[in-house]
């Protein structure tokens, strides 16, 4: 499926070879690069696939494969929910044989496609393998005569090590409008910005901390204004949680939190259960 989406094709005479006569819809590659020509038997022979190959004295061999299912010139046929560590490495090795190269060394592999979307799933595919997978700009042939449709390419670092955030530099930076801020059960949030991908950890305190100390009671208040009923959990303990507990919610924002149509859940994050949990109720 990563050899048709770069090179294959179905024939042009969609009228005749439509698989009525043989149950198999047809699809064909016409390949000159050895390599490619190699890998594609390879691939062929190894999962069963009926298929004629013929090589022609201008230097081209011709592939035509059955298949019983029609396929795609996308990789919409990716789920990023259901596939493995192991699989989105194959997965990368395997497209640095097609539509991508390997630059200068083997750590790193140049993908390219006039498919924005195929890009897209690269790069979601090269992160979950866990190395580095940055876009490029949109090339884009500006010789008159050239119809060409505009290039996008990834590079795809097979660093490990580079997604955890360390080398990051952190600042704070003021913000007006709304932040977002999720937590999720992997403790792992995938962010893209400007064709570059970062993993970091929940949010939890820095929804809080992010107001500053001098402003903790206004992030609780924020929280209760922007959720007006229902179930809601803050995390309470990032500075002093019997203080957040008896100040803060307790008196500050008590007839707050009464009128609320729904239940405030406080969280008492760390120190000593035994001893945080009695104090806090």
């Amino acid at each position: 499926m990563i050899a048709f989406q770069a090179d294959g094709s179905y024939p042009s005479r969609k009228e005749k070879y439509n698989g009525n006569r043989t149950g198999c819809l047809p699809i064909r590659f016409s390949l000159k690069k050895k390599r490619k020509v190699d890998r594609l038997k390879k691939i062929l022979n190894q999962i069963g696939c009926e298929y004629t190959y013929s090589k022609y004295d201008n230097g081209y061999s011709s592939f035509w494969i059955k298949l019983n299912k029609k396929i795609s010139k996308t990789f919409d046929w990716v789920d990023i929910s259901k596939i493995s560590k192991g699989w989105c490495v194959d997965f990368i090795n395997e497209i640095a044989k097609w539509d991508g190269r390997v630059a200068g060394t083997s750590n790193t592999t140049i993908y390219s496609s006039t498919v924005k979307y195929n890009i897209d799933v690269v790069q979601s595919v090269g992160v979950l393998a866990g190395y580095r997978s940055s876009i490029g700009d949109m090339y884009i042939d500006r010789r008159t005569d050239c119809k060409r449709q505009p290039i996008h390419s990834i590079n795809i670092c097979k660093t490990y090590g580079c997604r955890s955030g360390i080398n990051i530099v952190k600042k704070t930076i003021k913000y007006n409008g709304r932040i977002y801020c999720v937590t999720v059960p992997s403790g792992m949030i995938i962010v893209r910005r400007n064709g570059c991908v970062s993993v970091s950890g929940n949010s939890e305190h820095s929804t809080i901390t992010s107001w500053g100390k001098d402003f903790e009671v206004e992030a609780y208040r924020n929280l209760l204004e922007q959720h007006p009923s229902g179930t809601i959990a803050c995390v309470s303990d990032s500075y002093d949680i019997i203080h957040a507990c008896k100040e803060l919610w307790g008196t500050q924002l008590k007839n707050i939190v009464l009128a609320r149509d729904g239940v405030l859940v406080v969280r008492p994050d760390s120190g000593v259960p035994e001893e945080v949990v009695p104090m806090v109720i």
